[in-house]
């Protein structure tokens, strides 16, 4: 009877150990949890992750610049010239005047005298020659700096069109890296296509700026602010472009 009643103690006593493990688990009787791991995703340039799905804005034709009424709004800014051009030679002689006069009650000083004659001749071809020389400098330098002016709002135009497709060629091509289909290399090509046509706006605005720059400092000073206010306006981008 003490056999029987020592090995059922023994079998209380193993259950309650059973028991109380199962209700008390230790550290290295716990479930490990795996954490989350996420895949790398290369970011976007600007820092959004839209679908590339959205449709990219149509094309919106830049307003067409008329060079010619630039480039004479810009001659008419100048400064007036001086009308007054011409070679002025100085000429000193001498004469005695005893020759004609009778000198007896005359003073000293009176016996000779020294004159300067300033010599202007009615067509100075000279100073004409170097006038056209100066105003056709001018003319040129200035359709110089107009079609620099125009030639950097085309391009400026034409990179902010790029931006806008490869903006959406890099959503396509980080979709399809998230989906295994294609390498990384992909999104970052187009990344750095991206980041050049972005680079190409801020180079290609700041000759737009250099050339306006450079046709106002030409112009008169009271002229010089509503001809600067006016290439600006001929400067503003495309309602379509500005959205993007």
């Amino acid at each position: 009877m003490q056999k029987w009643n020592l090995c059922t103690l023994i079998i209380a006593t193993q259950l309650a150990s059973i028991s109380l493990a199962k209700a008390i688990e230790l550290p290295w009787q716990q479930t490990e949890e795996k954490p989350t791991v996420l895949p790398f995703e290369v970011p976007r340039l600007h820092g959004q992750s839209e679908s590339f799905k959205n449709p990219v804005n149509p094309l919106g034709s830049a307003p067409l610049i008329d060079t010619d009424s630039i480039y004479y709004a810009a001659l008419n800014c100048y400064p007036e010239q001086s009308t007054f051009k011409i070679s002025v030679n100085l000429v000193a002689g001498y004469k005695a005047n005893t020759d004609q006069f009778e000198e007896d009650d005359w003073p000293d000083i009176t016996d000779h005298y020294i004159g300067i004659v300033a010599k202007m001749p009615l067509y100075d071809t000279t100073d004409r020659s170097r006038s056209r020389d100066r105003e056709y400098n001018r003319r040129v330098k200035t359709a110089s700096h107009v079609a620099g002016f125009a030639q950097a709002l085309a391009n400026r135009n034409y990179a902010y069109r790029e931006v806008g497709i490869y903006l959406a060629m890099e959503a396509r091509a980080q979709a399809r890296v998230s989906q295994g289909i294609v390498g990384v290399d992909e999104q970052i090509k187009y990344l750095e296509k991206t980041a050049g046509a972005q680079r190409n706006i801020i180079k290609t605005t700041a000759e737009a700026t250099e050339h306006r720059l450079a046709l106002v400092a030409m112009c008169d000073s009271e002229k010089s602010d509503r001809f600067n206010d006016y290439l600006v306006n001929v400067a503003n981008l495309p309602k379509t472009v500005q959205t993007q």
